[in-house]
């Protein structure tokens, strides 16, 4: 349930190829992968309130079966609001003074991935990173 019901098409996706499959061996250790697996696509798409509404098993001895049911809500996606850019000036206080950013605010912009109201992907993040580090104009980047 939830806005990643229509928002994400790899659930429909994740829902068809991940195991526990019917007919197949209850794994216990299959079944924890299967709902890392949807936790994971949900945190890495901006998830981040997504709960389980159930996660299920039902052993059933007589018939030598289990009945597994996950139901995930993905709750609501969250978007990047105002991107801040802040550095640490030669006194070691946190400052986003832009003259002393050591680059330009429209060079760093130009190495956004992301801009404010664009829906939260981790690779975007990564990749905003990346940029930044790959200038070596800092010695760690915090994103």
């Amino acid at each position: 349930g939830g806005e990643g019901d229509n928002a994400l098409p790899v659930y429909p996706v994740i829902e068809k190829e991940i195991p526990p499959k019917e007919g197949d061996v209850f794994s216990h250790g299959i079944y924890k992968a299967a709902k890392a697996t949807i936790e994971g696509v949900a945190q890495t798409n901006g998830y981040f309130d997504a709960k389980w509404l159930n996660s299920s098993v039902d052993i059933i001895l007589p018939d030598n079966t289990a009945d597994v049911d996950l139901i995930y809500d993905t709750k609501t996606r969250y978007h990047f609001d105002d991107i801040k850019i802040y550095s640490i000036d030669k006194q070691g206080n946190l400052t986003d003074d832009p003259d002393k950013l050591p680059l330009k605010p429209k060079l760093m912009k130009a190495l956004m991935t992301y801009q404010k109201g664009d829906a939260y992907y981790q690779p975007f993040v990564s990749e905003f990173t990346n940029n930044l580090t790959a200038t070596r104009y800092f010695n760690g980047v915090d994103v």
